[in-house]
C-alpha cells in the first residue's frame, strides 16, 4: 500500500463521492471483451467500457447464500448510506477477525497522476482512481487479473489478485500488458468480526458469486455507476429461472 498524508485529497475524494452519490447519473456500461487479456495493445482495451446495457452471461456467474472472499456483495435496495448505497463490494478478507471489502463502482474525478506524486510519471499515471470505502489509512491498493505478479494475492478464486503495485508497472513497461486493466482504490468498507455474516442473514446485502468471464467488468476503468443496477437486473433473473425450475 502506498500512504496518501493529504488532508486535502481525503476532502475533496469525498467530496467527490457525495456528488457522485446524490446527482443520481445512471450510465450503462458495455463489456468490451469476454476474456481477460493483460497483454498485448489494442485499440479496445477489455478494461474500458462504453455507454450500453451488455453484461457477461447470466450462466457465468452463481447466487450466492453466504459472503466469502472473491463474491460480490450487492448493497439492498433500503441502503442509504452516502458510500454503500447502491454498491458492488468484492469480499477480500474474511476471518475471525472481521471482513474487508472493496467498491468497484465508485469512481472519483481524479486521476492517480493528479493525486499521487509518483504516479505523475507512471505509467497508470491516466488511470481513474475509486473510492474503495469510507474506512482505513488513506492508502491504495491495486486490484487486477494478475497473481503471478511479485507482492499480488489472489482474492479467493474470483481470478483477481490486490497488491503488487511495482511489478505491475513493470508488467506495463515491458511486458506490454494492458494499464486499464489495474485498477487502484482508495481504502475500504470495513466489518467486525461476524457482522458481515449477520448482514447478510439479514438480507441488507446480496451475495454474488463470479465467474473468471466477470473479470474485465469488474476491473472496468470508465464511469460505472451502473454495475449495481445491472448486476440488480441479473440477480432478479437468475432468481426467476430458479423458481421456474423449481415449479
Amino acid at each position: 500500500m502506498m500512504e496518501i498524508n493529504h488532508l486535502v485529497f481525503v476532502l475533496f475524494a469525498t467530496l467527490a463521492l457525495y456528488c457522485q452519490a446524490f446527482v443520481g447519473r445512471h450510465h450503462g456500461i458495455q463489456l468490451a471483451g469476454a476474456k481477460t487479456m493483460l497483454t498485448g495493445k489494442s485499440k479496445a482495451s477489455n478494461f474500458r467500457m462504453m455507454a450500453g446495457g451488455n453484461v457477461p452471461p447470466l450462466d457465468d456467474f452463481e447466487i450466492g447464500t453466504e459472503s466469502a472472499v472473491g463474491r460480490i456483495l450487492l448493497a439492498g435496495t433500503n441502503e442509504y448510506n452516502h458510500f454503500l448505497m447502491k454498491g458492488t463490494v468484492l469480499v477480500v478478507e474474511q476471518d475471525e477477525n472481521g471482513a474487508k471489502g472493496l467498491l468497484l463502482d465508485k469512481q472519483t474525478a481524479f486521476l492517480m497522476g493528479e493525486m499521487v506524486p509518483q504516479f505523475r510519471g507512471s505509467v497508470f499515471r491516466d488511470n481513474k482512481l475509486f473510492t474503495g470505502g469510507e474506512q482505513g489509512p488513506n492508502s491504495i491498493v491495486v486490484l487486477h487479473a494478475r497473481p503471478d505478479l511479485p507482492g499480488a494475492r489472489p482474492v479467493g478464486g474470483c481470478g483477481l489478485a490486490l497488491g503488487g503495485a511495482q511489478a505491475a508497472e513493470e508488467a506495463v513497461e515491458h511486458d506490454g500488458a494492458d494499464p486499464a486493466g489495474f485498477k487502484f482504490l482508495f481504502n475500504f468498507v470495513g466489518f467486525q468480526p461476524g457482522q458481515l455474516e449477520q448482514q447478510v442473514a439479514a438480507g441488507q446485502w446480496d451475495v454474488l458469486v463470479p465467474g473468471p468471464g466477470h473479470v474485465p467488468y469488474l476491473l472496468c476503468q470508465e464511469h460505472n455507476d451502473g454495475m449495481w443496477s445491472q448486476l440488480r437486473n441479473r440477480l432478479a433473473a437468475l432468481r426467476s429461472m430458479s423458481n421456474k425450475l423449481d415449479q
